[in-house]
């Protein structure tokens, strides 16, 4: 986990415990089923938040996926350029070397 994600978690965890009441306002809570309820919404808001963050985790991997397909793409395509212009230097080299050896004969 990026040190960015374990400040934000440790900031929703205390947020999460600051919506519990203590002392007799806690206990009052407890007996009303208060406290259930918010346990159960930060249970939800917690669980909202992962699948925030593995959605977010899902689409950087999909973009460095996606980046790096088209690399491979472009790398291919550069090399195929490459060899295609080695050999049209090799097909001028030797046309040259054959136009010299007419002019010396």
């Amino acid at each position: 986990m990026s040190k960015g994600c374990k400040s934000y978690w440790q900031h929703k965890q205390q947020e999460w415990r600051n919506n519990f009441n203590t002392g007799f306002r806690g206990l009052f809570d407890r007996l009303t089923g208060k406290r259930h309820k918010i346990e159960e919404r930060n249970q939800q808001d917690a669980w909202n938040v992962e699948m925030r963050q593995q959605q977010e985790r899902d689409s950087l991997i999909f973009q460095r996926l996606e980046t790096r397909r088209a690399l491979k793409l472009r790398t291919k395509r550069l090399e195929t350029l490459k060899s295609y212009r080695l050999n049209e230097l090799e097909h001028d080299q030797s046309q040259c070397r054959a136009m010299h050896e007419q002019r010396l004969e």
